[in-house]
């Protein structure tokens, strides 16, 4: 019997390659997004079951959840990856703003392991994979918003797999470095209209972080098969690091002291 992974997030990027990797290995996928109507390239996909789901929303979660569990008997896989990127200037955000970033990449990733985890722990068993980011380890100017929320998730991700793992459910955490999707073009980017001072420098660093992407950036491709390797390969490891950009920041990070490492990033991202 094949086994079934639900999918969050999966319109474009990441999950959207990670739905087609599961799929191709014989799973069944659950592909959810806030909007399928605008699905391109899942639609009719062997394997692949789109359905609406929002993550700020526990209605349409209890409804994707219910409906996978009874077209297909058990859910093994939960793999969260829907959220949002805030970037520029903390002080020119506003309330909304922040809220949403929080509600989507933190709240939501709560909102749906909360729907998920009785039918784990009625099979005494369940994996949860959490995608994190290179910033939840190497925090990196003008994403401050952005940041914060993946440094909750890694907290949140490592008390959540002492307290779950003796239920037989894993929870792990993939940590994507600089990635080639179309993630810049959706980026929140905060109206610094009123704040002048920080112009110049939010521009720059812009630019040179899109092109350090463009430079070092996996595949989407490779995150899934990263995100693949957590959820089948039955180790108790808790962190995969996905490019070979974030394993060398997150070595050096290690090695050098706070005031050291920061010069590194502002050179990287200030000249």
């Amino acid at each position: 019997m094949n086994k079934t992974v639900i999918i969050t997030g999966c319109s474009s990027g990441i999950d959207k390659a990670t739905a087609l990797y599961f799929g191709e290995r014989g799973y069944n996928v659950i592909a959810t997004m806030r909007t399928p109507e605008r699905e391109n390239g899942l639609e009719g996909v062997k394997h692949i079951d789109i359905q609406k789901m929002d993550v700020t929303d526990r209605d349409s979660i209890k409804a994707v959840v219910g409906y996978a569990i009874e077209k297909f008997g058990t859910v093994d896989v939960l793999v969260n990856n829907a959220g949002i990127g805030v970037f520029g200037a903390f002080e020119a955000a506003d309330e909304d703003l922040i809220r949403k970033q929080f509600d989507t990449n933190v709240f939501g990733v709560m909102n749906t392991i909360k729907e998920i985890l009785p039918h784990f722990r009625s099979r005494k068993k369940g994996k949860i994979i959490n995608i994190s980011s290179g910033v939840g380890k190497v925090p990196l100017p003008m994403q401050s918003l952005y940041g914060s929320t993946k440094f909750a998730l890694e907290g949140f991700s490592e008390s959540l797999h002492y307290e779950l793992s003796s239920l037989g459910i894993s929870v792990k955490i993939v940590l994507p470095g600089n990635i080639k999707t179309d993630f810049f073009k959706s980026l929140y980017v905060t109206d610094i209209t009123g704040f002048p001072d920080y112009k110049a420098y939010q521009q720059k660093v812009l630019t040179n972080i899109e092109k350090l992407n463009e430079k070092t950036g996996a595949s989407p491709e490779f995150v899934a098969s990263i995100i693949y390797k957590a959820a089948t390969d039955n180790k108790n490891k808790l962190r995969y690091l996905a490019g070979k950009d974030i394993s060398l920041f997150a070595k050096v990070r290690k090695i050098l002291p706070d005031s050291l490492f920061m010069k590194v990033i502002k050179n990287k991202l200030e000249k």
